[in-house]
């Protein structure tokens, strides 16, 4: 059996390709400071490397099409620490 993995619903300040950087109170994206490609991107594809060598049958699915079951991710917060 085949479960297909639609496309990540990403917060919206996180899913471009632009830095956001939190020092206490404030926030400030990082003026020239850019992903190499946007922040959705990224986890998604390693989200699909990760069941690619755990779990081969989870393939990306673009919409309610097939037949089987159907992984939805939903990202609520998304925060890199360097």
């Amino acid at each position: 059996m085949t479960v297909g993995l639609r496309r990540v619903d990403f917060p919206t300040a996180s899913a471009g390709d632009r830095l956001l950087a939190i020092t206490g109170s404030e926030a400030a994206y990082i003026k020239d400071a850019r992903w190499v490609v946007g922040a959705e991107t990224l986890f998604t594809d390693s989200l699909r490397n990760a069941f690619a060598a755990q779990a081969p049958c989870v393939t990306p699915r673009n919409g309610p099409s097939g037949d089987g079951p159907v992984l939805n991710v939903a990202l609520r917060l998304f925060e890199i620490f360097f």
